[in-house]
Order: C-alpha cells, then structure tokens, then sequence
C-alpha cells in the first residue's frame, strides 16, 4: 500500500498500531477515486470547493484501501459506518479497530486489534484566540503548561495540546459528550497516561505525540475496549439523565 503519497509512519506505538500518513491532495491526482459509494459522493458533493470534495473521496478511498490491506480483502467487500457517537467502526469486521483523521491536505489513520484508537491531526495555523480558549478547552495543568512556551511556538504548542485531548475522546468513544476541559491531556509531548473520572469509577487513554511534518501536529491514544466501554456507558447515562431533568422541567405546569 505505501506509495510516495501514502506512507506508514515508523513511530512506534505499541505492538499492533499501525500509523498511516497520506497527502490527499497527491493521492487525489495520482489514484483513481473508484468504487465509492453513492452515499460517499453525495457526502462529498455537499463540500464547500471542489478540492475540499477530491479531498474527501481520497480520504474515503484511502481509508478502504489501508483497512483492505491489513485485512487481505477487497475494498468493496468493506462496510463503513458510524457508531451511536458518530466514530466510524468496521461492521464485517469488528476485531479490526480504526481511527483517522484530516486536516486540509493531510490525513492520518490509525489500526489495531488490540485496542480501541483515537487520531488526530491539526495543520499549524495561527490561533487568534488561543488565550482565550485555554480558559474553556484547557485544564489549569494544560494551561500552565502552554503559558511556558515561547510565544514563536505557541500556536502550534496549542494545536499539539488540542490534539492530545481529541485523541483521547476518541479512543474513548465519547464524542461531544465530554468537554474538553475534563480531560487532562497535558501540552508537553510526552506519554502520558490519562485518567478520566467516571462517577464513582475512572477509566483512562494513553496518549502519545506522533512526530509527521514540521507544518502540522498529531496525536494518537489508546485506550483497551473495557475502558472505551465503560466511559461510553457512562456519557450516555448521564446524557439521558440530563435530558430527562430537562423534558421534566418544561412538562411542569406553568402558572
């Protein structure tokens, strides 16, 4: 599968992770977008350009080519759907945990068998208001750590930061539902292991700094199935608590 516009990364995870980085742009030109769905065209079509939609068909077409290499099947025989959090999973083939990630003309996948993945992947840009979301992405950890940096790098030290929590959230399967300053990913680029309250219970993700290009950042944290599943379970309970309380409230009588 590695061509000069798909690669895997050498950056070792853990046993059974692989790393997938792909220039969309490049694979757009040189690879025939072919065997797509309708859906997938359609999904495309509604992009705001037309580099944006060949961005995403390449990301789609990518995606079923890495999962068919590591699965030795064909593409088509592939089934790609989203998850009641909106986290893409393998429905003929579950065993197969994957994750990616796009950011203009770059993407990053992730695989493994072992363990339940979260990837991301920021192009460095300037963050106008980096200040400012710290106060409400950012633990006070997280924010002591970023305020050190030297301002020439602390846009991306904020992507890098940003990325580590996405990943986490990820690998944990919880979506919006948990807001990013619950979780403590930490800005320095170092492993780190990431405890997450549940209630009375915690679960955790590790999260790791995944070194690509000098103009972008990336992350990826594992987290083992049980944890994935706990913490799901419990965002949903409380999610359904809340909107009870909520359906409560406005079916009072109002005098």
């Amino acid at each position: 599968m590695t061509t000069a516009c798909v690669r895997r990364l050498k950056q070792v995870i853990a046993d059974d992770v692989e790393l997938w980085l792909i220039d969309l742009d490049a694979y757009a030109e040189h690879v025939s977008l072919d065997g797509l769905s309708a859906h997938e065209h359609a999904r495309a079509g509604r992009m705001a350009s037309e580099k944006d939609a060949l961005r995403c068909l390449a990301t789609r077409h990518v995606l079923r080519h890495v999962l068919a290499t590591a699965l030795g099947c064909s593409p088509r025989d592939l089934i790609v759907e989203p998850d009641e959090s909106g986290k893409p999973r393998l429905i003929s083939h579950a065993a197969l945990q994957f994750n990616l990630s796009h950011s203009g003309r770059l993407c990053v996948i992730a695989l493994s068998r072992r363990y339940s993945l979260g990837v991301d992947v920021e192009i460095i840009r300037e963050i106008t208001d980096a200040d400012q979301l710290t106060h409400s992405l950012f633990t006070d950890d997280e924010r002591r750590e970023w305020s050190t940096v030297v301002s020439t790098r602390s846009d991306a030290a904020f992507l890098s930061c940003w990325t580590r929590k996405e990943a986490c959230l990820k690998a944990l399967g919880v979506g919006l539902a948990m807001r990013a300053a619950e979780i403590d990913a930490g800005a320095a680029e170092c492993i780190r292991k990431v405890s997450v309250p549940l209630g009375k219970h915690r679960c955790s993700a590790t999260v790791y700094t995944v070194a690509i290009e000098c103009d972008a950042v990336a992350a990826v944290a594992l987290a083992t199935p049980e944890d994935a599943a706990l913490a799901r379970q419990f965002f949903s309970d409380r999610d359904a608590c809340s909107s009870s309380v909520v359906s409560e409230i406005y079916a009072r009588p109002r005098y």
